[in-house]
């Protein structure tokens, strides 16, 4: 009875080795990324906040006030009535204001 026992446990790690050789091996994947900063017009790179809009624009919120971005480069916007300074959150609303 013993014989059969490894038999059986000789097969299931026999069966396991094949099923796992077949299997397509699994690789962290790599994803690019662009490092931004003063050359693209992000003037601080204290980022504390970023909304993506709904024309695709990308917002930013940093510790010197709020950037725009296009795509390729960063502008600045003074916000009326707010002195510069940090801007620790964004939101669009139903209009995309």
């Amino acid at each position: 009875m013993g014989a059969r026992i490894l038999l059986r446990l000789f097969r299931f790690a026999f069966l396991s080795c094949l099923f796992l050789a077949a299997m397509p091996s699994t690789q962290a994947q790599r994803f690019p990324y662009n490092i931004y900063g003063q050359r693209e017009g992000l003037n601080s790179l204290m980022v504390q906040s970023v909304l993506q809009d709904r024309e695709g624009f990308v917002w930013v919120g940093t510790s010197l006030g709020l950037y725009r971005f296009d795509g390729s480069r960063f502008t600045s916007f003074q916000l009326k009535g707010i002195p510069q300074g940090s801007v620790y959150g964004i939101v669009e609303d139903q209009n995309g204001l």
